[in-house]
C-alpha cells in the first residue's frame, strides 16, 4: 500500500506479497516477449556504460592517434571531469526530473529516443579538438543516458512479477558489465583504428541497438500492482495537479525506510565501484606496463563472464531464499562485499605479479558484483510501478553525488600524488577507498535488509 494504516490488522494485510494482485503473480508465465525485451534492455544498459567509460579506456600508449588524453593535452584534472564527474553530476542533476518523465509518459519511447540521442552525441565527441569540445556533447551525452535506468526498470517491474525480479534485475544489470568489457575492448581498438574511430563505431552500434529497442512492446503499467495501490494511484492522479502529483510521488518515497537506507547504502558502496572503475585501469598500465593488451582481453572476458554468474547466482539465491528469509538478499550484498575486499588488497598493493593481481582482482567480482541487480528488485517490490521511475531516480541521485565526489576526489589526489605514473600511490588508494565502501557499506545492507523483511516483498 501507498500509505500503510496505523491499524496492526489492516497493517499485517498490507505486509502480504500482492495482497489483492492485479493479475495473479503465480500463474505468471515468461514468454518470448518478456525474453526479447529484458534482452533489448539489458544490451541498452551495456551500451550506456560502455559510452559511459569509453574514455577512460581510448589512451594506449603515448602517441595523438591512439590516446585521446594526449591528442586532446588533457590534465589529469580534466581527465578526471570526462571520464567521471560529469556522468554522475548530471545523472544526479536530471535523475528526478527525467524519473518523472518515465512515471507518466511511454517508457519504451523515452528510451528510444534518449538512445538515438547518446548514439549521435559519442560520436560527435570524435570530432573534438581540445577539452572544451569533448565535455559539451559528452555532457549532453551524458543527461541522454541519464534516462536509462528508469526506464528500463520500471519496463522490467511490468513485465515480471516478484518471484522473478531479482533474476530479471540482475541480468539487466549484466549488461553493465558487458559495457565495461566492451570499454576494455577498446583499447584494442584505439590501437587498430585511433579512438576517435573508436567512438564512431560505438555510436555505430549505439545506434543499431536503438533500432532494436523500437520493437519491444510497452506493458501495461500496474500489472502486478495489488488493486487497492492502482485505486490509489488512480485517486492521486485524479484530484490532483501535476507538481501535486509529483510531490505526493517524492513523499511516499522518501518516508520509504527501505529506499532511503538502500539510497544511504548505494552512497558508501558506491565510492568503491567508481573508484574501482575509474583507478583500476591506471593501476595495470602503470605497474605492468608491458600487459596492456593482456589486461585489455583478460578484463574484457573476465567482466563479462564472472559478473553473469555472480548476478544470476546472486540474483536466482536471493529470490529463493527471500521466500523463507526475508532480509536474504541484503544478507547476500554484505557477505559478498566483505568476502571480496581481501582479494582486492592483495591485488592492488602485495602482488608484484601481473598474472596473480589481474587473477585477484577478476576473482573478487564472483562475490561483490551482484548487488546492484539485487537492490534493483527490493526497490521494485517495495513500491508500485507508477512510482518506479521516481523512485530509481532517487536511488541514481544518490549513486550520481557519490560517483562525482569520488572521481573529482581521486583526480585530485592523483595529481598530487602522481598515481598516473606511481603505481604503488594508485594501489594505495584504491585500498583505502575500496575497502572503506565495502566494509562501511554492509551494516547499512543488513539494516535495509531488517526493514525490506517487514514489507514483506509488499509493493507499497
Amino acid at each position: 500500500m501507498l500509505n500503510p494504516p496505523s491499524q496492526p490488522s489492516a497493517a499485517s494485510e498490507s505486509l502480504k506479497l500482492l495482497n489483492s494482485p492485479g493479475q495473479d503473480s503465480s500463474s505468471h508465465k515468461i514468454t518470448s516477449t518478456e525474453v526479447y525485451a529484458l534482452s533489448l534492455l539489458a544490451i541498452n544498459n551495456s551500451m550506456t556504460f560502455w559510452m559511459a567509460y569509453i574514455v577512460v579506456y581510448i589512451n594506449p600508449g603515448d602517441t595523438p592517434y591512439t590516446s585521446m588524453e594526449v591528442d586532446l593535452e588533457l590534465t589529469e584534472t580534466q581527465y578526471g571531469l570526462l571520464s567521471g564527474v560529469t556522468y554522475f553530476l548530471l545523472s544526479a542533476l536530471f535523475s528526478i526530473f527525467l524519473g518523472a518523465l518515465v512515471d507518466k509518459y511511454s517508457r519504451k519511447w523515452t528510451l528510444v529516443v534518449a538512445a538515438f540521442l547518446w548514439s549521435g552525441l559519442v560520436v560527435a565527441q570524435s570530432f573534438a579538438t581540445n577539452f572544451t569540445t569533448i565535455i559539451i556533447p559528452r555532457i549532453m551525452m551524458e543527461i541522454a543516458l541519464t534516462a536509462s535506468n528508469a526506464s528500463a526498470l520500471s519496463l522490467i517491474s511490468d513485465y515480471f512479477s516478484a518471484e522473478y525480479r531479482g533474476r530479471a534485475c540482475s541480468l539487466y544489470e549484466f549488461g553493465v558489465y558487458v559495457g565495461i568489457g566492451l570499454s576494455s575492448f577498446s583499447i584494442v581498438l584505439a590501437k587498430l583504428t585511433g579512438w576517435r574511430n573508436t567512438l564512431r563505431i560505438c555510436g555505430g552500434v549505439g545506434a543499431f541497438v536503438a533500432f532494436l529497442t523500437l520493437f519491444i512492446k510497452e506493458p501495461q503499467r500496474g500489472k502486478f500492482n495489488s488493486l487497492q495501490d492502482n485505486k490509489e494511484i488512480e485517486d492521486i492522479s485524479k484530484s490532483l495537479s501535476q507538481i501535486e502529483k509529483f510531490k505526493t510521488s517524492l513523499k511516499i518515497i522518501f518516508t520509504n525506510k527501505v529506499c532511503i537506507l538502500l539510497c544511504l547504502s548505494n552512497i558508501v558502496r558506491y565510492f568503491g565501484s567508481s573508484a574501482i572503475g575509474f583507478w583500476s585501469v591506471k593501476f595495470f598500465k602503470s605497474k605492468f606496463p608491458d600487459y596492456q593488451s593482456e589486461y585489455s582481453i583478460i578484463n574484457g572476458v573476465s567482466v563479462i563472464t564472472i559478473n553473469l554468474i555472480s548476478l544470476y547466482v546472486g540474483g536466482a539465491i536471493g529470490d529463493y531464499y527471500e521466500q523463507k528469509t526475508p532480509a536474504a538478499k541484503s544478507y547476500i550484498i554484505a557477505i559478498g562485499a566483505l568476502i571480496s575486499f581481501p582479494f582486492l588488497l592483495v591485488a592492488f598493493k602485495f602482488s608484484n605479479n601481473f598474472w596473480l593481481s589481474v587473477s585477484l582482482f577478476m576473482f573478487s567480482f564472483l562475490f561483490s558484483e551482484s548487488w546492484r541487480g539485487i537492490v534493483f528488485s527490493m526497490l521494485q517490490n517495495v513500491f508500485p510501478s507508477q512510482l518506479i521511475g521516481s523512485a530509481f531516480a532517487v536511488f541514481q541521485v544518490s549513486g550520481g553525488i557519490t560517483g562525482a565526489s569520488s572521481s573529482l576526489l581521486l583526480g585530485i589526489l592523483s595529481d598530487k600524488y602522481n598515481a598516473a605514473e606511481n603505481p604503488t600511490a594508485a594501489g594505495n588508494l584504491l585500498t583505502i577507498v575500496v575497502g572503506s565502501a565495502y566494509i562501511g557499506s554492509a551494516p547499512l545492507f543488513l539494516l535495509s535488509g531488517y526493514f525490506y523483511g517487514k514489507y514483506q516483498f509488499s509493493q507499497c
